[in-house]
C-alpha cells in the first residue's frame, strides 16, 4: 500500500506570527498497563478534546520556569516503517524531599505522556499512545556564583508512530486549561 499527501498547507499572517517557548506549566499522567489514561476522544485526527480516566486517576502538575522546558519531534523511516521520535526537556527545582521524590519517580517511570502549554497558548499531548520514559536526569552543580543553577534536568523521551504530537483542544485556551486542572491531583 502507498502512502499519498491527501491535504494542503496553507499559511496566513496568524501563523506567521507564532512564537517558540512553553509556558510554566505541563501536566504529566501514566501510561503503564493499568496506567491513568483510558481514551481519548478526538474531533478530528490529531485534535483530542477529551481524556478518559479510570476512577480516582489524575494528572500530575508540573510547574516550573518560563522557557525553562523543552519537546521536540522529528520524523524517521528507517525502512517500511515510519516513526516520530519526542523528547521533553524539564528544568525544574529540586529544592525539598517532595521535589526530590517527584525527580526520582519521574526518571524511574516506564510509560509517561506530557502535556505541554505553548505561549501561543496550545496544549500538546506528547507519549501519547507509545508513552515517554524517562532516559537522563542532570542535577546542575549549584555554588560557582549566586546565579548558578540550582535545579534539575529530566530528559523524557520516546517514539509515536501516528503523529508527532496531538492537540488538546476543548475550545479556547481558557476551557482548555480548567479542563486539565479538573483532572489534577486534588
Amino acid at each position: 500500500m502507498s502512502c499519498k499527501l491527501t491535504v494542503s498547507k496553507t499559511n496566513s499572517c496568524s501563523k506567521k506570527a507564532k512564537q517558540g517557548g512553553l509556558d510554566t506549566t505541563m501536566w504529566l499522567f501514566n501510561l503503564e498497563e493499568g496506567g491513568e489514561i483510558t481514551a481519548y476522544t478526538e474531533a478530528v485526527e490529531g485534535v483530542v478534546t477529551g481524556i478518559t480516566l479510570p476512577t480516582g486517576a489524575t494528572l500530575k502538575r508540573v510547574d516550573t520556569e518560563k522557557y525553562a522546558n523543552s519537546f521536540s519531534h522529528s520524523f524517521e523511516r528507517p525502512s517500511l516503517n515510519s516513526f516520530f521520535p519526542q523528547i521533553v526537556n524539564i528544568v525544574a527545582i529540586t529544592d525539598d524531599a517532595a521535589d526530590l521524590q517527584w525527580y526520582v519517580e519521574t526518571l524511574r517511570a516506564d510509560k509517561l505522556g506530557a502535556i505541554v502549554k505553548d505561549t501561543n497558548g496550545q496544549f500538546k499531548i506528547l507519549g501519547q499512545y507509545a508513552g515517554l520514559r524517562g532516559n537522563t536526569g542532570d542535577g546542575y552543580s549549584s555554588g560557582n556564583e549566586q546565579g548558578a543553577e540550582v535545579g534539575s534536568m529530566i530528559l523524557l523521551d520516546g517514539a509515536e508512530t501516528t503523529h508527532p504530537f496531538k492537540f488538546l483542544d476543548l475550545g479556547s485556551t481558557k476551557l482548555t486549561q480548567d479542563y486539565l486542572q479538573s483532572l489534577e491531583a486534588v
